[in-house]
């Protein structure tokens, strides 16, 4: 899959650089992650558990945290799981929430790179998208083989009009990992580029990679 080092994106392949849904790849993880019935049909789960797929995640990481209070993966995934109950809400007061624990998990673990993914989420999610595309290109320097960090980096550098730069970052994201995020990602750079029906496309891709109850499709 090539994405080639040109602001043009070609259409075989497939950012959704609005900072709204620059969480995707990792909510979806920590969504599978925090199922508590994953052999039931996801139909008959809402049925049961109503409940909003970012009430859920926060539940389930807080129980994860309560068990292990001092573990900055647990902090982390909790400061994510707010990060989707602003989407959903739209509620700010879930930001110095998310802010506090993962300061908690860098003290700890300064370069983990869940923390600093959730720390460029965060800056993102508030517009800071210098300080987002610091912590995204940290993360991505702590471990190169994971696409979720340059998600940050993506949509950073859209956000900063760094276009050329973004279409680079896209093409490492999509090698690493061809799935909702990246290709969602690539509609973006195709929208920007004017290639409208080559957005569709990708982001038809996009939709179909994902999982159809996920918050992210």
């Amino acid at each position: 899959m090539m994405v080639t080092s040109s602001v043009r994106v070609p259409r075989r392949l497939v950012i959704d650089g609005v900072a709204a849904v620059i969480l995707a790849l990792v909510i979806g993880s920590l969504i599978a992650s925090f199922r508590a019935m994953p052999s039931i049909p996801a139909g008959v789960q809402r049925t049961l558990d109503p409940r909003p797929a970012g009430e859920r995640v926060v539940a389930s990481a807080q129980q994860v945290l309560a068990a292990k209070p001092d573990d900055p993966a647990a902090m982390a995934n909790l400061a994510t799981a707010y990060l989707l109950r602003v989407r959903e809400t739209g509620d700010p007061s879930y930001y110095p929430r998310a802010e506090a624990l993962l300061n908690r998990s860098q003290d700890l673990r300064p370069e983990d790179p869940n923390v600093l993914l959730g720390l460029g989420s965060l800056a993102a999610s508030r517009h800071d998208f210098a300080q987002a595309l610091g912590f995204g290109q940290r993360a991505v320097a702590a471990l190169p083989t994971r696409a979720a960090s340059y998600s940050v980096v993506i949509d950073a550098l859209v956000e900063l009009g760094r276009y050329d730069e973004a279409v680079q970052a896209a093409q490492q994201m999509v090698n690493l990992r061809p799935d909702q995020a990246s290709y969602s990602r690539i509609s973006y750079l195709r929208e920007l580029n004017g290639d409208v029906d080559g957005a569709i496309d990708a982001m038809r891709i996009a939709v179909a990679s994902g999982a159809p109850d996920a918050e992210p499709t």
